[in-house]
């Protein structure tokens, strides 16, 4: 499978804190990755460096063989112009969509128009359509409306896209920011601690509709503290520890390896 984004020598530094050493993986068109590591370990920094919402320090993003993200320009490079990393909103019309730890919903708007929300980056009227009304701008309407209700079917909230944001339970809630992220039509689609407070049919649940998103075609990277998830459901996983790779291969490897289990699996192997 070709390689859809790479990373190569990726390091980001806080100060003196180093969250993020020399990390290098690739992920694959059409494969789930799996980002594991205890907490502290650089995986969330990571979600962001690859999201535009931070820049890395040293080393580069690619997607697609272009580089996204790279350290900012100093001194006679700033001067000269040098382009600086791609802002979040370049990424994710570029084809790469974010789910967060903690939910970010506009919990005052219906899932509707939480979803409607996630299609800005594919719009095309402008403010001057939209104040004029033109055909192409009611066109346009027209059809976030329906992709809109698209993707909460996709994720079983069909019957639910009148519901405030607010009134979902907090499964459902989980589901309607994964329908916005769809919205954006992404290549890659990087999912954040998505069972984080889902019951064992829910986190079931979600197992299944990872696994039809890969059917469809969609390139999956997740973060998740499950193991028997992240087990179920990944081709490939990759593991860090304390900002650095420790460990890459499929499940099984991955399992077996003796750092793994010594900084992140141990407690669950000893029990059996």
């Amino acid at each position: 499978m070709e390689a859809l984004l790479e990373l190569r020598g990726v390091t980001k530094r806080f100060g003196g804190l180093l969250a993020v050493d020399a990390v290098d993986f690739t992920v694959r068109a059409g494969e789930i990755l799996g980002l594991i590591g205890p907490n502290g370990a650089g995986k969330t920094t990571l979600f962001n460096l690859i999201t535009g919402f931070h820049p890395p320090t040293e080393g580069e993003i690619r997607l697609r063989g272009e580089a996204i993200a790279f350290p900012p320009p100093a001194g006679v490079a700033r001067l000269a112009g040098r382009r600086s990393s791609l802002p979040a909103h370049r990424i994710t019309a570029l084809g790469v969509a974010r789910t967060f730890q903690t939910i970010r919903l506009f919990k005052n708007l219906t899932a509707l128009e939480n979803v409607m929300s996630g299609l800005h980056p594919r719009t095309r009227a402008g403010i001057w359509g939209a104040l004029a009304r033109t055909p192409a701008q009611r066109r346009e309407e027209r059809w976030i409306v329906e992709r809109a209700g698209e993707c909460l079917a996709r994720v079983g909230l069909g019957a639910s896209r009148d519901e405030l944001a607010a009134n979902l339970p907090y499964g459902l809630q989980r589901r309607l920011e994964l329908a916005r992220a769809l919205a954006t039509r992404p290549a890659l689609l990087a999912l954040d601690e998505p069972a984080a407070g889902l019951n064992e049919r829910e986190t079931d649940d979600l197992v299944d509709l990872v696994r039809g998103l890969r059917a469809e075609g969609l390139t999956l990277l997740l973060i998740e503290h499950d193991m028997r998830l992240v087990m179920r459901v990944s081709d490939r996983i990759v593991v860090l520890d304390h900002g650095r790779k420790i460990a890459a291969g499929t499940p099984q490897e991955v399992r077996r390896d003796p750092a793994v289990i010594e900084a992140y699996l141990g407690a669950e192997e000893e029990g059996g």
